[in-house]
């Protein structure tokens, strides 16, 4: 598993055992400006989820949920 989950859904997967299809993969986002700027966005959108006081949040919501 690469951990699709903390890279998110803008990310793109390849097979690290496969040298030209990770050479595309760079050069498709190389070469194109307007997927560098959503990749940017949405990862830098992915990212928040995970920051420290929306897992603290998301934590206690679970936590109320099962213990009225």
């Amino acid at each position: 598993s690469c951990l699709e989950e903390a890279g998110g859904p803008s990310s793109i997967y390849v097979n690290p055992d496969d040298a030209p299809a990770l050479a595309s993969a760079i050069d498709h986002v190389l070469a194109d400006k307007v997927l560098q700027d959503k990749m940017i966005t949405d990862g830098y959108e992915w990212a928040a989820c995970f920051h420290a006081d929306t897992l603290t949040q998301q934590l206690l919501r679970v936590y109320h949920s099962t213990h009225p």
